[in-house]
């Protein structure tokens, strides 16, 4: 089984102020303008705050969970439509 994280929360996917600020910190990222928006769904990094925060991870438009899935189904994550 592969561990991902999913929001279950209709809404973006964010972390909050000090969720962001820990995976900053574990990854070594100090550019200031660095926005969470791309990290791959099934980042270790990810994961580990996801689960060391657990619901105060998330910020106003997300419910972050760690979900386990078998190894054999590939996923992708869907993103909102860009807005013109």
């Amino acid at each position: 089984m592969q561990k991902i994280v999913i929001n279950v929360c209709h809404g973006g996917f964010g972390l909050s102020e000090e969720a962001t600020a820990r995976y900053k910190q574990l990854e070594g990222i100090t550019d200031p303008d660095w926005w969470p928006g791309d990290i791959l769904r099934d980042s270790k990094t990810l994961l580990q705050v996801v689960e060391e925060f657990g619901p105060m991870v998330n910020d106003r438009c997300s419910e972050l969970k760690v979900v386990e899935i078998p190894d054999d189904v590939q996923f992708q994550p869907i993103s909102p439509s860009p807005t013109s």
